[in-house]
């Protein structure tokens, strides 16, 4: 490895890629004395340890989680050049801190150093060779149907599959197959690797953007494996409210021709609504915020070279959705849990409803029919 040779690196990107690249550094030096440095050291004292000797080791390994400003003008024009005058004695890691945050000292770094660019999503086809090629660095082998499914119980969110996720569900797949055998079958991906259900939502949103209602379908029925179909139905109805609340609030303040940093100013500054106790007991209080900075940013802009969310609808559209989320929502609240097929028959016919296959007074006719 040519590493040993680097006396500044910057890794950016996936957690446990990173942490390999750090150990292959630090096995390659030898006896080192490791140092980390997070927040709340400042810039001159990070200097004063750079600059200094080693007490316990000839060598010695410095990572940095934070890149603090110096006290005072030119910090940036400190920090490059106290990084092209690392003494010999001395190699540092910049462990993924944001490098848009420090342009200029990343691309100084670029220069002298090496930058570790690891990615934290892959998609598609990508993902299936990165799955393939790390199960192979372990010795192991795995078909495509078997990729396939370890793909799809991942779950694949808008930016793709979770680098990081993927390296700890290999690793607990490995650890399952032990050295008992070299080739990986479907029926250990289906018993070793468990469903990413936190993933399932988002993958709902994408079938519903698309009208998908087959593949709403068979997420709901994902989500059903971890709970009971009342809490899956309760759960989904409160999420797809929670998004189309938000696509609402922007298509609205869009349609009045506001600028796309003020909407997202806007809806940064709504609250959450939290509800303590019942009746007239019941106490309401704003309880955080109700969209996160990315999620708003997202929804306004879209992601990825991808279109907004919101293109995909009209305001007379996500209105009718918003309305009847919530008719789902009140039906749910005086349905019997143990009830299954009245919640599998309001997400049944919910799901067909956003997806363009039913007519919206449907919810209404079939619960008079239930009535009589």
């Amino acid at each position: 490895m040519t590493d040993d040779k680097i006396k500044v690196c910057w890794i950016t990107g996936s957690y446990h890629h990173g942490r390999e690249i750090i150990q292959k550094i630090k096995k390659s030096l030898g006896e080192v004395c490791v140092e980390y440095y997070a927040e709340g050291f400042s810039a001159e004292y990070i200097e004063m340890q750079i600059l200094g000797s080693g007490l316990f080791s000839e060598d010695r390994l410095i990572v940095l989680k934070d890149l603090p400003l110096y006290s005072g003008s030119k910090s940036n024009a400190r920090w490059k050049n106290l990084f092209s005058n690392i003494p010999d004695d001395c190699t540092v890691i910049i462990d993924r801190v944001a490098a848009s945050s420090r342009r200029v000292i990343y691309k100084h770094i670029k220069g002298i150093g090496k930058v570790f660019e690891l990615p934290m999503y892959v998609k598609g086809a990508d993902a299936s060779v990165y799955i393939e090629t790390e199960f192979d660095h372990r010795g192991k082998n795995i078909p495509n149907d078997a990729v396939s499914l370890f793909m799809q119980k991942m779950g694949e969110q808008s930016e793709g599959i979770p680098v990081d996720d993927i390296y700890m569900y290999i690793n607990q797949m490995c650890s399952y197959i032990g050295k008992r055998k070299k080739n990986i079958t479907v029926e250990d991906v289906e018993v070793a690797v468990p469903v990413n259900y936190s993933s399932i939502i988002w993958n709902m949103f994408t079938a519903l953007d698309k009208k998908d209602f087959c593949e709403c379908q068979k997420l709901f029925y994902h989500f059903c494996r971890s709970s009971s179909v009342s809490d899956a139905v309760n759960q989904i109805c409160n999420m797809i409210l929670w998004r189309y609340r938000l696509l609402l609030l922007i298509k609205e303040q869009k349609s009045n021709k506001i600028e796309d940093k003020e909407i997202i100013k806007n809806i940064l500054a709504l609250h959450k609504l939290s509800k303590e106790g019942v009746g007239s007991k019941a106490v309401y209080s704003t309880d955080g915020n109700a969209y996160t900075e990315n999620i708003v940013n997202n929804a306004v802009k879209g992601f990825y070279s991808k279109p907004s969310p919101v293109d995909f609808y009209s305001r007379t559209e996500l209105f009718k959705f918003v309305k009847i989320i919530h008719e789902c929502n009140l039906k749910l609240r005086i349905t019997d849990p143990n009830k299954e097929i009245e919640y599998l028959l309001i997400m049944d016919n919910l799901l067909m409803f956003m997806c363009g296959i039913v007519k919206e007074d449907i919810l209404t006719k079939l619960r008079s029919i239930k009535d009589e």
